[in-house]
Order: C-alpha cells, then sequence, then structure tokens
C-alpha cells in the first residue's frame, strides 16, 4: 500500500512552508510515494515547477490551493472567523478553476485597496449562509 501526502505546503506559501520543491519531490520518490499535492496558502505560483520537477522523476503531481473561506462580504473590514478549504484538482477543468478563483480574489483585493501590484495580504472566498 502507497501513500500519497494531500495536504503539502511548499516555500510559495509564505510564512508557512520551507520545502523547496525539488528536494521535496526527490524526497517523495525516495519514499516510494507515487504522486505529490501541493497545496499552498492562497497561491498556486508553485504549480508549474511541480509539474516540471514531477515529470523529470515520474511523479504525479496533484494540483491545489489552500484557502480562506469567510461567512460574510469580503468587502466589509471586519474581523471574523477564517476556514480553510483544502481544493484539488481532478482534471485540466479542475486545474484552471481554482486559478481563476485565485486570480479574482487577487484583481478584487487589490482593485478595493487602491493599487494593482501583488501583496502579502491573504486572499478569502466568501460563502453565503442560506
Amino acid at each position: 500500500m502507497s501513500f500519497v501526502g494531500l495536504h503539502i505546503h511548499s516555500d510559495y506559501s509564505l510564512l508557512d512552508g520551507a520545502s523547496q520543491l525539488p528536494q521535496l519531490v526527490d524526497r517523495v520518490v525516495e519514499l516510494g510515494m507515487p504522486a505529490i499535492a501541493l497545496t499552498d496558502h492562497g497561491v498556486m505560483y508553485g504549480a508549474i515547477e511541480l509539474l516540471k520537477v514531477c515529470k523529470a522523476k515520474g511523479v504525479k503531481p496533484i494540483i491545489g490551493n489552500e484557502m480562506y473561506l469567510i461567512n460574510g462580504d469580503i468587502t466589509k473590514q471586519e474581523r471574523r472567523p477564517r476556514y480553510h478549504q483544502v481544493v484539488l484538482a481532478k482534471n485540466t477543468q479542475g486545474l484552471q478553476k481554482p486559478g481563476e478563483v485565485d486570480h479574482y480574489l487577487s484583481f478584487k483585493r487589490h482593485a478595493r485597496q487602491g493599487h494593482f501590484f501583488p501583496s502579502l495580504y491573504q486572499q478569502r472566498a466568501t460563502r453565503a449562509i442560506s
């Protein structure tokens, strides 16, 4: 029986992960794991590097994202509980959706703050409670 880590952070998760992808995939190969999932916090910056490194080592890459969910309106500046949701892509269509959400939230956040350059603020997705 083999094991696959489905919630792995890399150095692309600022202040949360320290693993560099080449060394991480080398360790996956050493342990005999058939695949690895990359779920950095709110970003998908490591997806391309993971695909390249995994292809070279014969490991199946699983692209994902760990999103923050909040209840309520994201445009209101108020403190509320945050929840984490790990999202994994099953296929090419699934790979596009977290990227679209990530891009949309990033654009909306920067437009609200009056600037259009990357910042270290955490991205959040909202969900309505019925």
